[in-house]
This record gives C-alpha cells, sequence and structure tokens, in this order.
C-alpha cells in the first residue's frame, strides 16, 4: 500500500505544476531540504524555494501543458516516470507567439511521509533544439 501513496504524491506534484500552475500547493509536496537535480544543470539545488524558483523558469517557458505518462514505475520510497509533454514553447529559440514541441522527460523521485525528498530530472535538450526554427544570427539552432 506504501506504493500507492508513493505514486499519489508523484501524480499529485505533477498535477500541481503543469496541470494547475500551482507552485504553492506544489511546495506542500516538497520536503523543506528536497535536492532536486535536472542534468543539464552543472549543480543540484537543494531546498523547497531553489526547486521552486526552478519550477517558476520552467512555467515561464512552456505553456498549454498537456502531458502523457509513458511508463511509471514504484518501488518502495522510489518512483520513475517517463512523461511526454507537448507545449507551446515561448522560452529562447522560439517563434514569435511560441512554438509546439514534445519534450520527453524522465522523473525519478524519493518520496517519504508523503513529500519528495528527492527528484532528478533527465531529458535531452537538443530534442528540443531540432524543434526549434534555426537561428539565422549563428547559423545553428537554438
Amino acid at each position: 500500500m506504501a506504493d500507492q501513496s508513493v505514486i499519489e504524491t508523484f501524480k499529485a506534484q505533477i498535477s500541481a505544476v503543469v496541470t494547475e500552475r500551482d507552485l504553492d500547493l506544489f511546495s506542500t509536496l516538497i520536503s523543506p531540504g528536497c535536492v532536486f537535480r535536472d542534468i543539464v544543470e552543472s549543480e543540484p539545488r537543494v531546498g523547497r524555494d531553489k526547486f521552486r524558483e526552478y519550477l517558476s523558469g520552467f512555467l515561464n517557458d512552456l505553456n498549454d501543458i498537456k502531458y502523457e505518462y509513458v511508463s511509471l514505475f514504484c518501488e518502495g520510497e522510489f518512483v520513475a516516470a517517463e512523461i511526454d509533454v507537448d507545449t507551446l514553447y515561448t522560452g529562447e529559440g522560439a517563434e514569435p507567439g511560441g512554438t509546439r514541441v514534445t519534450i520527453r522527460y524522465c522523473i525519478v523521485d524519493q518520496i517519504r511521509d508523503g513529500l519528495v525528498q528527492r527528484e532528478t530530472v533527465y531529458w535531452d535538450p537538443e530534442q528540443l533544439a531540432r524543434q526549434l526554427p534555426a537561428t539565422t544570427d549563428s547559423g545553428g539552432t537554438a
């Protein structure tokens, strides 16, 4: 039964961010000392506020988000999921008004006592770059 509560917490935090865009609700699901790691960044972010700061930037660039669980696994305190995110990307390299993209994320969480203790997000920035229009100033892609 513990596995079910871990999955419920995992899905609740994804929904709080992606569907509801509610960082206050999200914060109630994260331990104060949570260690968050996006593999693209050189250092992990430690603490609820640092995790929230990251997600604020994430939500600034991604709009009209739809997502689908490709796979979801749970063992004890750990849950791992592949999630396809279809979104209107408005960040660097996007067309004016945004570019519709699909990004696959793999997220691994450790959840204890109903709170996320650790989260690692794996994704391929090149997958995003391949979907953005070519830039004219550098000759490459964004």
